[in-house]
């Protein structure tokens, strides 16, 4: 029997990789300042902080994915 491997769904794999993002950045910042800051804070400063550059960065690595999928001869990357 051949096992399939399914690739995750690209909307989810962006979230997850957010929520890793701001996962590190409360650990982080709460070390800085010798307590848990909590999530809800961590994530509204990440936010404010860092998200415009970590868009970026999804979309020009998605931009770079399609391209390498196309010279592939594949219409999607996932």
């Amino acid at each position: 029997m051949t096992q399939r491997t399914q690739k995750q769904d690209p909307l989810a794999e962006i979230i997850q990789s957010q929520q890793e993002e701001i996962k590190t950045y409360k650990w982080i910042e709460s070390e800085k300042v010798g307590r848990d800051i909590g999530w809800e804070c961590a994530a509204h400063e990440w936010s404010r902080r860092h998200f415009p550059e970590w868009k970026r960065h999804v979309w020009n690595r998605s931009i770079q994915d399609a391209l390498r999928a196309e010279e592939r001869g594949t219409s999607f990357p996932f």
